[in-house]
């Protein structure tokens, strides 16, 4: 069998096991035989893409149905909700918005094989041997953290910044290889650039190829020509400027970093001025010194958006409290044990460090071109790997190819010994991946969220009410999207949780559902409705000698808002002007969710 014949069944089957893993989450996508999105975010995305599919209208950028009663700009650009949307008006039209979901909700699936395309090629690029790439292979595709992001259901923007951290990888290798090449110039400079009307964030991208470039200068190793050097800067800011124009945001001259904004393209042209400015100054230290202070003074514009950025990233953006995603995957192993840390990544989670210390010292040893831009890449998503559960997307590949190089290493040193190697890989693997298990046995709750079936039925109820009568529906964040998703009744808070609106749109919420019922009648007389539920806490046992225990999660009772408490009690005490359209119960007689309808009358 030839080499590109052995990598064609090494995708095939990498692509059978991915598909297969994201096909049994098909659980989590369907409820009362439809077909609905799997988490909060991916009912926002559906929305969006659905008005478009079903209308034909341009992608919204502006809701006046969130955020009441201002309304909100959409933080995420218009690129990706535009491309599902013309996927699926590829199979219409549609008789009915059900039969669009149901083709929507399987794209994630058919990107994985995309994926796994992708993943090969860069192992080919790496040149590993073909039992570290089969392994690495299954290891990435077996993964829950990789193939949940491509699970039915999932049309969230996860699943594509993992298409174009792959594309970024294979394109930067090639541009650093072929250092006269234009092809793979505009290649990397076509990722680079569309990057960011998939997801505002993935401007990070760039960051390796400048890293790269310029340690190669303080090196004074060999640098693309530079012919190919300004055709990537040409095709990067050209691309950045071509998404960019849709953008609204853009169109009113914003400068910020959580929307695709003038500040994308400023990145854009920076880093393309400092790749041809590498390529016309000489490798010295009085030239370094200068360089570094045009750096400085180009970064001064970016401080405010980037010091929003660096919070996000970290996590410490006060807005961010309470959301499980932006914890480091450490942190939440503290908290919950394997649930929300080992049981996605796996114990392979544990090697992320090690990792990251071997792929600063390969960026050292090694200089060719390629492999040493990857292991720059490596050990930036490796670090970002580590600050937050929703990075793990990024750190993966590095991480597996981590492991596989090890491996070829080892069976390089030791040639006599590489079946038993490659057999002790093989246990390697499957034990890292045991604490997984679960993932795939476990049946994946409606929505990607345990309170949603029990909530549908008055989803649907509050569909039929806010369409004989329009208003406002006061629920808490976490149910904003099911509800912008299901109704016509405008919203005061979602999961949106990032700009200073969204920050004040939560507090919002939360006063009004720990006010009196009869001042939310009084004061807010736009509020037709309130759907509310009862909702799980963290508690962390604290021993007497101060230690922690590992947390649990309880029902919350009397620290539920007051308005919540009051409108979840028996029906025949509900609040003056407050009427019950549907409730469900616990199994020990207690309210769980109700929704109300307030009588103006």
């Amino acid at each position: 069998m030839t080499p590109a014949f052995r990598y064609t069944l090494l995708w095939t089957l990498g692509s059978l096991v991915i598909v297969f893993a994201a096909l049994t989450m098909v659980p989590g996508a369907r409820i009362d035989g439809h077909y609905v999105p799997s988490n909060a975010d991916a009912f926002y995305h559906a929305r969006r893409i659905l008005d478009v599919v079903m209308t034909g209208a341009p992608v919204a950028q502006f809701d006046v149905s969130i955020h009441h009663p201002e309304g909100s700009w959409i933080a995420w650009p218009w690129g990706f909700d535009t491309a599902m949307a013309t996927i699926v008006g590829w199979f219409g039209p549609f008789t009915s918005e059900a039969d669009a979901v149901a083709v929507l909700v399987h794209i994630p699936v058919a990107a994985a094989a995309l994926a796994l395309a992708l993943l090969v090629v860069l192992w080919r690029q790496l040149e590993l041997s073909l039992p570290a790439a089969a392994l690495a292979t299954v290891g990435f595709a077996a993964l829950p953290l990789v193939f949940l992001a491509f699970a039915v259901g999932n049309v969230d923007h996860h699943f594509p910044e993992l298409l174009w951290t792959l594309a970024t990888l294979c394109s930067g290798i090639a541009f650093f290889r072929g250092s006269r090449g234009v092809l793979p110039a505009g290649l990397l400079g076509l990722v680079l650039g569309s990057a960011v009307a998939v997801h505002n964030s993935l401007f990070i991208l760039q960051l390796p190829v400048v890293l790269a470039f310029a340690w190669r200068w303080l090196r004074h190793e060999q640098l693309p020509e530079r012919r190919a050097v300004l055709v990537l800067a040409a095709t990067l800011v050209a691309t950045t400027l071509l998404v960019s124009t849709p953008s609204a945001p853009w169109r009113r001259g914003a400068f910020e970093f959580y929307s695709l904004s003038w500040f994308h393209t400023y990145v854009a042209v920076a880093t393309a001025l400092s790749l041809i400015a590498l390529t016309k100054v000489q490798s010295r230290a009085a030239n370094a010194a200068w360089l570094a202070l045009a750096a400085a003074a180009v970064a001064l514009p970016l401080v405010a958006s980037a010091g929003l950025g660096v919070r996000f990233v970290s996590g410490e953006l006060d807005v961010l409290r309470d959301v499980i995603e932006v914890r480091s995957p450490y942190e939440l192993y503290a908290l919950f044990g394997p649930a929300q840390s080992t049981r996605l990544f796996s114990w392979l989670m544990w090697l992320a460090l090690p990792s990251l210390v071997a792929s600063l010292v390969f960026a050292v040893r090694v200089r060719e071109p390629g492999r040493q831009f990857f292991a720059i890449a490596a050990a930036m998503f490796l670090i970002m790997m580590q600050l937050q559960y929703r990075f793990g997307i990024f750190g993966i590949v590095p991480l597996l190819a981590a492991l596989a190089i090890t491996l070829d290493a080892a069976r390089a040193r030791w040639p006599a010994w590489r079946r038993l190697q490659v057999l002790a890989a093989t246990s390697f693997l499957v034990v890292a991946l045991a604490p997984t298990r679960d993932v795939w046995t476990t049946p994946r709750a409606p929505g990607g969220d345990p309170f949603y079936a029990d909530m549908y039925p008055g989803l649907m109820q509050l569909r039929e009410a806010c369409s004989r009568r329009p208003g406002v529906a006061l629920s808490g964040i976490n149910d904003g999207h099911w509800i912008r998703y299901h109704t016509s009744c405008a919203v005061i808070g979602n999961v949106f949780l990032l700009t200073e609106q969204d920050a004040r749109k939560r507090l919002e919420v939360e006063a009004l559902l720990a006010s009196e019922p009869s001042k939310l009648r009084s004061e807010r007389p736009e509020v037709a409705y309130v759907l509310v539920h009862r909702e799980l806490e963290l508690f962390v046992p604290v021993a007497p000698d101060g230690r922690q225990g590992q947390g649990v999660l309880r029902w919350r009772d009397a620290s539920l808002p007051a308005l919540v408490r009051e409108l979840l009690g028996p029906e025949e005490s509900l609040p003056e002007g407050y009427r019950a359209l549907w409730s469900t119960r616990l199994p020990d007689g207690q309210v769980l969710g109700r929704l109300l309808e307030i009588d103006r009358s």
